[in-house]
């Protein structure tokens, strides 16, 4: 139940919500594997689109955090794409610092 609630607020359009499932994975990684899969399709989706203010940025940051701790390397592509294509300073940090964590 607990899975399907993250994934639900990951998928939402809810800003906020995305941000605030980040947060709980960071917390907690003894979830399951289908949940930082949701996480990383999120980072992709919202990275292909980034928007200026600073919850948006927010928000990415901690899906960064997310998608590390899962320790999954396979979503080392998606974390290198995002530190490359933005021009922000404080997701460049957070996509490199995830990327330092999973290798």
């Amino acid at each position: 139940a607990e899975e399907n609630r993250l994934v639900n607020m990951l998928n939402s359009d809810d800003i906020a919500l995305r941000r605030d499932a980040a947060k709980i994975l960071v917390r907690n990684v003894n979830t399951d594997g289908k949940v930082f899969s949701a996480a990383a399709e999120t980072l992709k989706m919202m990275a292909e689109n980034i928007e200026s203010n600073n919850l948006y940025i927010d928000t990415l940051a901690w899906l960064c955090k997310a998608v590390a701790a899962s320790g999954n390397i396979d979503y080392l592509a998606d974390l290198e794409a995002l530190r490359e294509s933005t021009s922000n300073a404080k997701l460049r940090s957070y996509a490199g610092k995830a990327i330092n964590a999973l290798k």
